[in-house]
């Protein structure tokens, strides 16, 4: 079954939710929302694993490729987040210059650089096939054409889902 996975890294709470005949134990706070809205992100990426920068910076041996930065909804901080791809030892040559190729399209995305991004984006798929990731800056990139982003741009997504 596929599944999709959000992983952050931060302090959290753990206690007894509840009243009278119905408890749970259970962590809450800002790390257990983010884990939730990253979750969420994987369904409009089409990934399956999504892990934030505190996260990324502690991993040896695995392949991540980075996605972008993202404020998440109800956040004040924006996320850089990656995509969890495998152990390194089970990477490809193929995989890693895909990975190079995507943050060059990923960098000129950030730059505002939308029709550039676009043709990287479009090269990325030829090269490697489409995947979701992506699709999904191909369709920002077209919006961002017709309809730049309000104020000074800082290449930060803003999200307004959960």
């Amino acid at each position: 079954m596929p599944t999709r996975i959000g992983i952050h890294a931060g302090r959290i709470m753990l206690g007894n939710f509840g009243a009278m005949d119905h408890f749970e134990y259970r962590p809450v706070g800002d790390i257990v929302n983010a884990t939730t809205r990253l979750d969420g992100l994987n369904k409009r990426l089409a990934t399956r694993i999504l892990i934030s920068d505190s996260v990324a910076g502690n991993l040896d041996g695995f392949a991540v490729r980075e996605v972008g930065t993202f404020l998440l909804m109800g956040k004040a901080k924006p996320l850089k987040i990656y995509e969890l791809r495998c152990r390194k030892d089970d990477s490809t040559e193929q995989m890693l210059h895909s990975f190079d190729v995507f943050s060059e399209a990923l960098a000129s995305f950030r730059q505002g650089l939308w029709e550039e991004a676009q043709k990287r984006f479009s090269a990325y798929n030829k090269a490697f096939g489409e995947d979701g990731t992506s699709r999904f800056y191909l369709d920002l990139c077209s919006r961002y054409l017709d309809n730049p982003p309000a104020g000074e741009w800082d290449g930060v997504i803003r999200l307004d889902f959960k």
